[in-house]
């Protein structure tokens, strides 16, 4: 169900709505001001006898899973668990590597322009991934530049994304959380 509030101060021309349906199907809309003349329906019904692009699945069925991932020993499988575990809400944790949130919340970044918070730190024996909150201090769009992040010892840098939106002025733009960002940052083990 798409279920559209119209504001009084919806142009003449009306406003456009492009529909994302799970099967991956898509639809354009425009939304028209109704006249006392050209009423319109509050309900439109979308026939559409074309197959879904999705390929369904029977419950019974056990769906193929992909298999040749790195192991999260190497840098790019432990990347790919702390991405799968901090923005796809993966539920088990990473195998051989012990998570600590002992020091979230603790700032390792604060210039002004940018600030990062640790939110998790996994510690394998051969390498530790740490999981950084990025938030854009500035009015303006910015860039995180990876080489800030570059720690002793590093082996990768990735984030969630790497054009920050401007610190948020409304609570639309506070919502879509545009100006904060998740890195990853991939180390050696720290040895005592």
């Amino acid at each position: 169900h798409l279920i559209v509030f119209a504001q009084p101060s919806l142009p003449p021309e009306g406003e456009a709505l492009i529909v994302h349906l799970n099967d991956k199907r898509t639809y354009a809309l425009r939304i028209l001001p109704a006249t006392d003349i050209d009423a319109r329906d509050d309900f439109v019904t979308i026939i559409d006898d074309r197959p879904p692009e999705v390929e369904e699945v029977a419950p019974d069925q056990k769906k193929e899973q992909p298999r040749d991932f790195a192991p999260p020993t190497v840098v790019s499988g432990l990347m790919r668990e702390m991405i799968l575990l901090a923005e796809f809400g993966k539920s088990k944790g990473i195998p051989g590597y012990r998570r600590s949130t002992r020091y979230a919340g603790e700032t390792v970044l604060d210039d002004g322009t940018i600030s990062a918070r640790i939110k998790e730190i996994y510690m394998g024996p051969d390498l530790w991934g740490y999981v950084l909150d990025v938030e854009n201090l500035l009015d303006t769009n910015q860039k995180i530049n990876p080489a800030t992040f570059r720690l002793d010892g590093a082996r990768a840098v990735s984030a969630e994304r790497w054009d920050l939106a401007p610190r948020p002025l409304t609570a639309e733009q506070k919502i879509t959380n545009a100006h904060k960002a998740n890195v990853y940052v991939i180390t050696r083990a720290k040895r005592n």
